[in-house]
């Protein structure tokens, strides 16, 4: 997958999408850019950014950039790296994991099914982070049906008793693997869902042979 193909994604969910000399870019809230495919760095010149800003009426723009870029916040990117095992994590961080793990099956679904079902997840997952209003059940369907098709896209959860329990949407652009979408609901947070779907997914596509 390239980020041509994330860029279809996100024209298919309605967003404006734009490319520039640094990166690509899609209007991620009310007159904000978001810069992707996430993991880049960029360094975009004062040029590009007047560009963009005064040419589509946009008041801040979102990007990662090295740490002694002028411009800009401190953050960091979460990063993991093959061989991912269990023994490899902490001691509190492993005993979560079996705990998830004794009370859930993760395994890859269809985006249809985290489409319906899915929504409970996303719905409560957005309730704790008070951002009910960031979404709608229609958004989010049309967020997993326009990955259905696209390759380097997959749809992976926690399952007990047939039942979602926590699910990631996860997409790869060239060899880095993002996690766009990540939700669980707040009955099964006790029982480490969390924890189960996390370190499941990361191991298996970290696994995968040649990639």
């Amino acid at each position: 997958m390239n980020e041509e193909i994330f860029a279809e994604w996100m024209r298919r969910q309605g967003h404006r999408v734009f490319h520039t000399a640094s990166s690509y870019w899609y209007d991620a809230g009310p007159r904000v850019l978001q810069a992707f495919p996430y993991h880049w760095l960029i360094t975009p010149d004062e040029q590009e950014i007047r560009d963009l800003m005064l040419g589509h009426g946009i008041v801040a723009l979102r990007y990662s950039t090295p740490l002694d870029f002028q411009n800009g916040m401190v953050s960091y990117h979460v990063t993991l790296r093959k061989p991912y095992e269990l023994e490899m994590l902490r001691s509190q961080a492993r005993n979560g994991v079996r705990r998830g793990l004794d009370h859930f099956k993760v395994q890859q679904i269809s985006f249809e099914r985290l489409a319906t079902e899915g929504w409970v997840l996303q719905q409560d997952t957005l309730a704790r982070q008070d951002r009910l209003r960031s979404m709608t059940q229609k958004e989010w369907e049309r967020i997993c049906r326009s990955a259905a098709d696209l390759p380097g896209f997959e749809a992976w959860a926690a399952i007990s008793n047939d039942e979602l329990a926590g699910a990631v949407i996860i997409c790869r652009i060239a060899d880095v693997f993002n996690v766009p979408y990540a939700m669980s609901h707040s009955r099964f947070l006790a029982d480490h869902v969390n924890n189960a779907v996390f370190f499941s997914v990361s191991r298996e596509i970290l696994g995968r042979e040649g990639e």
